[in-house]
């Protein structure tokens, strides 16, 4: 799995259009602006190594974040799927939902205010990144560390 992992003053987004994949996430709301502040943004490559243990890397992945947030003080944290993060190999979609939707649950199941933009779709994004030493890093979690 691969993190880019950005402290924002300010993120918001909006759905745009479907990507032509054969599993997405539900979306009721095209078009709507989504926005939240002080948020560490996750935007998050599930790979194709992945598969082999969905429950561990989740855990690791969860891990990751928590240690950043120690660190940063974010209020909430946001999952945000971004293909885009130079994975050799993509996960299928429906495991890298799965995996999504677990690092949302066990983040909420430790008190953190969680949320996760929906997978499958072309987003608009306006990010304001603090700029502080620790405001922008990347991760690389594995089932092999």
């Amino acid at each position: 799995m691969r993190l880019l992992l950005i402290h924002a003053k300010t993120m918001k987004y909006k759905v745009t259009e479907e990507v032509k994949i054969s599993v997405k996430d539900p979306v009721d709301e095209e078009n709507k602006w989504f926005e939240f502040r002080n948020i560490l943004v996750a935007f998050t490559a599930v790979e194709a190594s992945d598969e082999a243990d969905p429950e561990r890397i989740t855990d690791k992945c969860v891990e990751e974040l928590l240690q950043v947030n120690e660190k940063i003080k974010a209020e909430r944290i946001l999952i945000y799927p971004y293909a885009h993060l130079f994975a050799s190999q993509l996960a299928k979609p429906k495991t890298a939902i799965q995996i999504l939707t677990l690092v949302e649950e066990k983040l909420k199941d430790k008190n953190i205010e969680a949320y996760r933009a929906p997978f499958g779709w072309y987003k608009e994004f306006d990010i304001h990144c603090l700029g502080h030493p620790l405001s922008e890093s990347s991760r690389i979690v594995s089932l092999t560390d």
